[in-house]
């Protein structure tokens, strides 16, 4: 567990360990407001695949 501290309009985008589709971004609305979205990127196939 991580704590992380933003000024309010930073963004923080979380890439997890490799093989995990999701990527979280969180963006700070206002002091102690945070809007977190979870992302499933498309997969990333490698050429011959």
């Amino acid at each position: 567990m991580a704590v992380i501290y933003l000024a309010p309009g930073e963004r923080l985008t979380i890439h997890p360990a490799s093989g995990v589709k999701n990527v979280i971004k969180a963006t700070v609305v206002s002091i102690g407001t945070v809007m977190v979205e979870c992302i499933e990127e498309e997969p990333k196939y490698k050429n011959g695949a």
